[in-house]
């Protein structure tokens, strides 16, 4: 459900099928995007350390992702991108990315992330950004990734992940459950 501007998580039986046709989320993902036990300790300082995570894989130019962290701390300003379980969403759109990126970050220790609706810490990050021309495909990411949430076993597994591979293989499984 929508509240504001922030995306909250409401926890429902089943997923909606009609998101599930989206684009895959591992097609968006490769092992450099995933990043394990990520420190951090406010909320701009991961929301700027990660494009610079997609600088040093060679995903982003370096003004492209200076230009991303800026975009992904005002976004929060306007509000919180976590949505309950310890679980943050945060996206931004910027001209210069030249295609969808998903980027998930462990956090090596929980962080008080705005204001998520089960006031719990957040530990996991999704990133989403892309261009602006993206806008529609990106909604129905960060839609089909809130509902894959759902899916308690995926989130454990990316939580006990000991490697980028690990999370990857997760990914593929959940999407394979629920295709």
């Amino acid at each position: 459900m929508r509240h504001g501007p922030v995306m909250m998580l409401q926890v429902t039986q089943g997923l909606e099928p009609q998101l599930m046709g989206t684009q895959k989320l591992f097609e968006l993902l490769e092992s450099g995007l995933v990043a394990l036990d990520v420190e951090a300790t406010d909320v701009e300082q991961i929301l700027t350390a990660l494009p610079a995570r997609l600088v040093d894989s060679g995903q982003l130019p370096q003004a492209c992702g200076l230009r991303l962290g800026e975009a992904l701390v005002e976004r929060e300003r306007i509000g919180s991108t976590a949505v309950g379980l310890g679980v943050a969403l945060p996206h931004a759109y910027v001209v210069d990315v030249p295609k969808a990126l998903l980027m998930i970050a462990r956090l090596s220790t929980p962080l008080t992330y705005g204001n998520p609706p089960d006031g719990r810490p957040v530990d996991l990050l999704f990133l989403l950004t892309g261009p602006a021309s993206a806008q529609r495909n990106h909604v129905k990411l960060l839609a089909k990734v809130v509902r894959l949430l759902h899916d308690a076993a995926w989130v454990e597994a990316v939580r006990a992940a000991k490697s980028p591979e690990d999370v990857m293989a997760a990914v593929r499984a959940v999407e394979a459950r629920h295709v």
